[in-house]
This record gives structure tokens, sequence and C-alpha cells, in this order.
């Protein structure tokens, strides 16, 4: 198996391996070529870029090449690229099932470690919220939801820099598994909120993005773990989502013990699915 560098000259040579949405989002793209089988695309790896180093996207490799050592060849290669350019660390985050138990033995093979801090996923749809509690009141704060449109600039720079400072005060091992915030640009406006106290002060946030099946709520955070503030920010959320795009899937990644309480008492019962998310790394 051989490795390479995928640029736009060769790019259509790997797309069978990457969604364009993951194209424009990794800042490093790796393909694997079969050297026994005419020099066939098999798979290829999609990576981003921090200060922490690379967090891989995605990995796929063709059904008919599984098992015969292209995901070892696109890990190896990855690891003597971090080593060559002093990269700090690997990390990544997925749903363990059946279609991924594999991805977790090579990476444990590779030296990676898991993190003790794993949460769930869960997911459902907008017909499984519960319209009773939608319809309800939380206690009343003093704080408001605005939609992150309707967020300025320098506050949306001053949350930022907050929350960069609270993941670089922990350890080095916790910030290549800490959720880091991505670009604005990559947040959906009008499914995304914040909560402002009576100062103006963002205290809490929901940050969402479109996927072919709905919305994926990609980050839930509050300052002081307000539980009522935290419920009226997911309500809101899939209020919103139930008004324009009713029939849509909702996904909730790494959800902490405070947010899945919430979720099922947003969610009826039987619509609720949670999924171990692995959290994996290698520094």
């Amino acid at each position: 198996m051989i490795v390479t560098v995928i640029n736009k000259d060769n790019l259509e040579f790997f797309m069978g391996a990457f969604t364009k949405e993951t194209t424009e989002e990794a800042d490093l793209l790796l393909g694997v070529i079969d050297d026994e089988d005419e020099f066939k695309a098999c798979g290829g790896m999609a990576l981003a870029l921090d200060d922490n180093g690379f967090r891989i996207i995605s990995l796929y490799i063709s059904e008919n090449k599984r098992r015969l050592g292209a995901a070892t060849a696109l890990l190896k290669a990855l690891d003597d690229f971090c080593e060559k350019e002093n990269i700090p660390g690997i990390r990544t985050s997925y749903v363990l099932n059946e279609s991924t138990e594999g991805f977790y033995a090579l990476l444990k093979n590779r030296g990676y470690t898991e993190d003790t801090d794993t949460g769930k996923s869960f997911s459902f749809t907008v017909e499984d919220i519960n319209i009773g509690v939608l319809a309800g009141h939380t206690k009343a704060s003093t704080g408001k939801i605005c939609s992150l449109k309707d967020i300025g600039a320098d506050d949306w720079d001053t949350f930022c820099d907050k929350i960069e400072s609270e993941r670089v005060g922990r350890s080095k091992t916790d910030r290549n598994v800490y959720p880091m915030l991505k670009d604005r640009e990559y947040y959906d406006e009008d499914m995304s909120f914040v909560y402002k106290d009576k100062d103006g002060s963002l205290t809490g946030v929901l940050l969402s993005s479109i996927t072919s099946r709905g919305y994926n709520l990609d980050y839930i955070w509050h300052k002081n773990n307000n539980l009522y503030e935290l419920d009226d920010l997911i309500a809101t959320a899939v209020r919103t989502c139930k008004e324009f795009t009713p029939f849509a899937e909702i996904t909730v990644y790494a959800a902490n013990s405070s947010i899945e309480k919430l979720l099922g008492m947003l969610v009826l019962p039987e619509g609720l699915h949670p999924e171990n998310t692995i959290r994996q790394f290698k520094i």
C-alpha cells in the first residue's frame, strides 16, 4: 500500500473516500493506493489541524480492501508526518458501534489512548419530541435567549477566548480531547442559540450544524452548568427545528450526564437512541 497527499490535481481520483463537506473542512487529505492491484485508489483519511495537532475527521477504506493494511498504512504515514513536522498530537472522536469496532481496535493497537471522559451520543427525530414539555415553562432566569445571527463579532470573539482559556487551563492530555469550537461559519446561525445574562454576557450556547439528515447539536455549554438555562437552550433548538423541518433527525454528540437528563425529559423514551462516544488520542 502506498500513501500519498491528496491535492486538487488528484482529488477526483479519491472522491469516493470523502464527502464534499469533509474536503472543505480538512486541512490535510491522505489517500492510499493498492500498488499490487493496478495502483487503484482504495481509501483516504481527512485531517484538521490546530494548535494541539491533528484531528482525524474521517477514515474510509473500500470494502474489498479492508483488513489488507490500507488503514494501517494511512495511520503510519500520519505518525511519520507528525514526527517529521513536530506535530504535538493526534485525536479523534466517534460513535462506537459495529461499524467502528475495527477502527477502535486499530487505533488501540497503534498506541492511541482512550479518554476516560467518554460520553454518549443521542439521536432522535423531531417527531419524537415531547410536545407537552416544549409547551411548558422552565424556571425563569434573568437572561434571555437569542439566535447566533444576533450576536456581534466582538461578543463572539470574547466567548471564543473564554472557551479557549478554559481548554488551555486543562492538562495537556485533556486538551487533546476537550471539545474545540469551529469557525463561526461552520454553525447554522438560525439553529444555534446563546443565553445572555442581564449585563449582556454570553453565559450559555448551543451550536448546531446542518447535515443531510437534519441537525447536529455540536456544542452545548453553560458557564455554571445551569440545568434550567440548558433546558431552555435545547428546547428552543428542537422547537425551532420542529417548526421548520418537522421530519429531521437531531444528533447530540458527547452528552454529559446533565444533557442526558434533559434529553430524557424532552424526548419520548422510545424515540431516544443512545450510543457510546469514544474519544482516542495519541501524544
